[in-house]
């Protein structure tokens, strides 16, 4: 890199006191907090069904179950997160959950 180049790139930062937090539309936060508690509600399920499996592909579906619960989880703490950089206050409760999940209720078999 030339020093002319390096000189025009140190112009072009700008200093930590110039940069403020970054804040998410309102749109892009309640899409957001729609994929949170849809992926709060897949844990949920995704766990009964694993406590509740019966079978003789017992192993397989329980160990696939748990892949899922895992993925869910993972995935509404990195939202969560994303969120929060955002300066977006996620809501993970489950009342919200309950209230605005769009996943259908799960049906417990007998």
């Amino acid at each position: 890199m030339t020093t002319a180049h390096q000189a025009q790139q140190r112009t072009n930062r700008r200093l930590a006191d110039e940069v403020g937090n970054f804040t998410g539309s309102p749109r892009l936060a309640a899409d957001l907090q729609r994929v949170l508690v849809d992926l709060v509600e897949l844990h949920l399920q995704g766990k009964q069904a694993h406590w509740n499996v019966v079978g003789p592909n017992f192993r397989d579906l329980h160990l696939a179950l748990d892949e899922l619960v895992d993925a869910a989880r993972e995935g509404s703490d990195t939202i969560a997160e994303r969120m929060r950089a955002l300066d977006a206050v996620p809501d993970g409760r489950s009342d919200t959950v309950a209230a605005t999940t769009s996943l259908p209720p799960s049906r417990p078999k007998r």
